[in-house]
């Protein structure tokens, strides 16, 4: 009935629309239906102590080197993301020298795989003081001063307290006082009992100039370390240095001096273990540093066989 109002040109039109009202169910369900990729990972940053490293502080080593050199074949880099110091990071890993890069003493020292080192926060003298002051305040003799690659205890110290800690400190050396340390500072560890670690933090933190700043490094470890210093801004100085950017990285971690490089990576795994605040910063949660959770993590991104 309406034929008669309608042009030839009109039909084609209304065709035209109506052919793409139909179409547009479909192309909606398709858009919904597609993934997103994510942009490749290019970097991967872990922490050692209750993430890589199981209690033992063993982790599976044939797959670890299965997995580093299928990180290799696609020109990608592994960063051990450590509160430890250098020398200790080097030693444990020194069946991979050359193909690893390191972060060190939460983020003081930064050295990529060609063994240059591309960062060093040393403490100045006047900081020095800062925290000795602070120590006293505070009544800690229990800690450790840390250099690049070395490191000091004072002989006052408990002598339990420096067998302990020589595990981690393979350089360790007992002096009578402070100006007998030789070198830079870049921190210094103290040990506090693990269930006050976050008030020990906040208190010692009270008596430090705003230059300074103590950091939960867990199991019963407070690092002293210049302000700005810490595991994400040395990421930060690598993934320049390898002509990269945040969004390539992955990380895993577990612990609070990890939440930065969480909040800068574009991909972030907490293992099972964590903290809470870990976990909820994290793109996934994984199974246990017992478990092997963060190789087995990178065998499945990176299509290695177990």
């Amino acid at each position: 009935m309406f034929a008669s109002f309608i042009s030839s040109e009109d039909l084609t039109w209304l065709f035209a629309v109506t052919t793409l009202v139909y179409q547009i169910p479909s192309f909606v369900t398709s858009l919904a239906s597609r993934k997103v990729e994510s942009p490749m990972i290019n970097t991967v940053a872990t922490d050692l102590d209750g993430t890589l490293l199981n209690s033992r502080h063993h982790f599976n080593t044939a797959l670890f080197t299965k997995v580093l050199a299928r990180i290799k074949q696609v020109d990608g880099h592994l960063v051990i993301a450590s509160g430890e110091q250098l020398d200790w990071c080097e030693q444990h890993f020194a069946e991979w020298q050359g193909q690893l890069a390191f972060v060190a003493a939460n983020g003081a020292v930064v050295e990529d795989e060609k063994g240059r080192l591309i960062l060093a926060n040393q403490l100045t003298a006047s900081e020095l003081r800062d925290v000795r002051q602070a120590l006293a305040a505070n009544n800690l003799n229990c800690f450790i001063i840390g250099g690049i690659r070395s490191s000091y205890a004072l002989a006052e110290s408990p002598r339990p307290f420096r067998q302990m800690i020589a595990f981690y400190y393979p350089h360790l050396k007992t002096i009578q006082q402070w100006s007998a340390v030789e070198g830079p500072v870049i921190k210094v560890a103290v040990a506090v009992p693990e269930k006050r670690e976050r008030q020990a933090a906040a208190k010692l933190n009270q008596n430090l100039s705003d230059r300074l700043r103590a950091i939960v490094g867990g199991n019963g470890e407070l690092d002293i370390l210049k302000v700005g210093t810490g595991k994400a801004p040395a990421l930060q100085v690598l993934l320049d240095h390898f002509h990269t950017n945040s969004s390539h990285l992955l990380v895993f971690g577990d612990q609070l001096n990890d939440a930065g490089m969480f909040r800068l990576a574009g991909e972030s795994c907490a293992v099972a273990n964590a903290v809470r605040e870990i976990k909820q910063l994290a793109t996934k949660v994984i199974g246990t540093n017992d478990d092997g959770a963060v190789l087995k993590e990178l065998a499945k991104r990176f299509n290695v066989a177990r």
